[in-house]
């Protein structure tokens, strides 16, 4: 015992000062080595998301280095966690650097890593303290600014809620991730196009893993440059609202000033107010929507296009907030306000304002609407909780009798003695129906419940997947876990595919915020981890621990290109009514189908594959009456209350898909930001139509120990949402 503490105290002495050079200068050992790590974005990172980890790694000077690194951390159940990555190989003498991804469920925990080269010995280290303080929990909003000379942090304390929101720049070119899952923690991305040198510096991983990000559901602002050279190689054109045509002066900025909600003119910041003129970037062939313009008639200029790209958004500013006149000017703090406004979800309240009545769910453990799906999908069928009641009943009997019972009927027949014999027999007894009534109760096989929705973006032949996944197994195991992507619409050979654990947010019990800590299991499981280039993945779990009897949370996510073409011919006309036809380009049916486009919903009812529907003379249902089931009652609109226990799991999925659509915590009390990427409401009126309908077949199967699980064991809920572009009647 006395051993056992000094180890432990030598080794709490020994960590911080591993972690401080590990983090700092490296170390000096000839040989193969780790010489510099560095966590996420300025070391700040979120848990719960994936974190890019960038790694300086040095070869010995005889031999290149090549082989595994392993990195270990706390998973959402701060139960240990693996995750295991190839390295390249690195010539003798030469160090070099690599990104890596990892999933904190813990913040501010212990990371350790171990290099293994294929040739030589094992070098591994502790990181802790300082490195990880930057840690922040999974509801806080991250703004990543590519660049400089921006008051964003002002800007968002304009907004009102600075204290839920982590802003950070980054100046480097080579402190920004090579593939799209760096950027899973990030909520806007603001790029300053005037950077030059940050730009130019980037790779072509680098810029891919952003547009690919911005493609999947990330939210991206470009502030143009307005030099006369900027159209020549503008960053992320392939993804901007339009094409970038001309560069133009503009002397009347009246647009800008009204959607700043400015105090003073622009042009009083100028140092010539005679000659006043704003550089601006003339985009042509807009697809979205043009929130700012300068001008009248034909002559009107957009200053500002929010467009949709896939299933993100990118937000054009066409002129250069880093230079003057804006540099000068006392309102662009309320400019940029408005910015991230436009970007942001207006209907998610800062947390602690709840209105009254909306804080059950506090004493449920959650906040987030994701809380809500996972309790739902906790209920597995066949396997119910054992009642307290009969619990209790059961014990009672027990201690009557073994004690007074038996004491009794052995001292009337005088035979003392055979307690001996009757007293392990009633255990066994009462053990027997315990376990009967346990598996009877449990079941005696591995089940699932899986929630999948499943998005297509005809345009652009992108489809991307969203399995929440709940595992119950009647046994403590470990187990081999993988994905196969089953879906028809999905190109073979084009995929990301990753599944991982999933946390709770929040401080409630189990919460990734909450500090506790698992005692169920402190060997760690593995995850593999393949990027293959910025856009390709693979992710996958080996010897994952489930605790006999309950049940762990996993969440699978797909990406890549689909086989559906866009058949469907929809054009608005007055008041944003479509008109035209809506095709299923699906080979299988979309039952209790439904179209949602503006602030209209068509319902369609079941759509067998490949069926065209015209929807002139269809009835149309205004989005929120839908999704609040709003209803008149005593001749008043009434809508219905959002229960935050209610464990409909379509109900909750429809709500998760368009949150914003239904005034988001204003109906439903709850917050929608970790899986926000999910809520499509602002695609609604930005051009853009969404087909939506359930499907019969399983999109994504888990494979349990290289083998399907069986449909018996198997609950799904699929749901598709199909992306198609409309024509506007001019």
């Amino acid at each position: 015992m006395i051993r056992c503490a000094a180890t432990i105290a030598f080794a709490l002495v020994l960590m911080p000062s591993v972690a401080t050079s590990v983090a700092t200068c490296g170390d000096t050992r000839v040989g193969p080595a780790i010489h510099s790590v560095s966590v996420g974005f300025d070391g700040t990172y979120k848990v719960g998301f994936w974190t890019p980890l960038r790694l300086t790694l040095a070869a010995g000077p005889d031999r290149p280095l090549s082989g595994h690194l392993h990195v270990t951390l706390q998973d959402g159940e701060a139960i240990p966690a693996t995750y295991v990555f190839s390295i390249p190989e690195i010539a003798a003498g030469t160090e070099q650097a690599i990104w890596r991804y990892v999933k904190f469920g813990r913040a501010g925990g212990a990371v350790r890593i171990r290099l293994e080269p294929t040739e030589g010995p094992p070098w591994e280290t502790t990181i802790q303290g300082t490195p990880l303080a930057g840690g922040v929990p999974s509801d806080r909003t991250l703004i990543i600014e590519l660049g400089d000379g921006l008051d964003l942090p002002q800007a968002i304390q304009l907004r009102g809620n600075g204290s839920r929101v982590v802003h950070r720049s980054v100046s480097v070119a080579e402190n920004l991730p090579d593939h799209l899952l760096g950027y899973a923690a990030v909520d806007l991305l603001f790029v300053v196009s005037s950077c030059d040198t940050l730009l130019d510096g980037l790779s072509e991983d680098q810029r891919s893993a952003i547009e690919s990000w911005v493609e999947l559901g990330g939210k991206l602002v470009v502030i143009a440059s307005t030099n006369d050279d900027a159209l020549d190689d503008a960053p992320f054109s392939a993804i901007l609202p339009g094409t970038l045509e001309r560069i133009a002066i503009q002397r009347q900025t009246t647009g800008i000033e009204q959607f700043a909600a400015a105090t003073t003119r622009l042009d009083r910041g100028s140092s010539n107010v005679i000659r006043f003129e704003v550089p601006m970037a003339i985009l042509r062939d807009i697809d979205g929507v043009v929130a700012v313009a300068e001008g009248f008639g034909a002559d009107q200029r957009p200053a500002i296009v929010r467009g949709i790209v896939g299933f993100g958004q990118t937000i054009f500013v066409a002129f250069d907030l880093s230079q003057d006149p804006f540099v000068s000017w006392t309102d662009r703090r309320r400019l940029l306000a408005a910015i991230l406004e436009l970007a942001q979800n207006a209907t998610d309240l800062p947390a602690g304002q709840l209105s009254s009545g909306r804080t059950a769910s506090r004493s449920l453990g959650f906040r987030d609407l994701g809380g809500q799906l996972r309790m739902a999908l906790e209920q597995f069928q066949g396997v119910s909780l054992v009642p307290f009641s009969l619990t209790a009943s059961l014990i009672a009997i027990y201690i009557l009798i073994v004690g007074p019972l038996e004491y009794w009927l052995l001292k009337r027949c005088g035979k003392s003695v055979w307690t001996w014999a009757t007293f392990p027999i009633t255990i066994l007894v009462f053990l027997s129906v315990a376990h009967l009534l346990t598996s009877s109760w449990k079941g005696e096989q591995v089940k699932t419940n899986q929630a999948t929705i499943v998005d297509v973006d005809l345009s652009r032949s992108l489809v991307r997947g969203t399995t929440w996944m709940h595992l119950f197994s009647p046994n403590t195991e470990r187990l081999s876990l993988d994905s196969r992507i089953t879906s028809p619409i999905l190109a073979a050979d084009d995929t990301g595919r990753v599944l991982i654990w999933q946390g709770i947010p929040g401080v409630g019990f189990g919460g990734m915020d909450s500090g506790m800590s698992s005692t169920s299991f402190s060997k760690p499981y593995q995850v593999e981890v393949d990027t293959r280039d910025a856009f390709r993945a693979h992710v996958w779990m080996e010897q994952f621990p489930v605790a006999v009897r309950s049940s762990r949370s996993l969440i699978g996510q797909w990406w890549g290109s689909c086989q559906l073409q866009d058949s469907s011919e929809l054009r608005v006309v007055a008041e944003a009514q479509l008109e035209g036809v809506v095709v299923n380009p699906c080979s299988f049916e979309l039952g209790d189908a439904y179209l949602m486009h503006d602030r209209w919903v068509y319902p369609l009812g079941n759509m067998r594959g490949g069926e065209r529907i015209d929807l002139a003379n269809r009835s149309t249902v205004d989005i929120q009456t839908r999704l609040t089931r709003r209803r008149v009652l005593n001749g008043r609109n009434v809508m219905t209350a959002w229960d935050v226990s209610d464990q409909d799991v379509d109900r909750i999925l429809e709500l998760m898909m368009f949150h914003e659509a239904a005034k988001g915590m204003n109906y439903t009390g709850l917050t929608h930001r970790y899986h926000r990427s999910i809520d499509l409401t602002q695609h609604l009126n930005s051009g853009r139509a969404i087909l939506v309908g359930r499907s019969k077949q399983v999109a994504a199967q888990v494979v349990l120990n290289g083998v399907e699980l069986q449909t018996e064991n198997q609950a799904h809920w699929t749901y598709y949402r199909l992306q198609m572009p409309v024509k506007v009647e001019r």
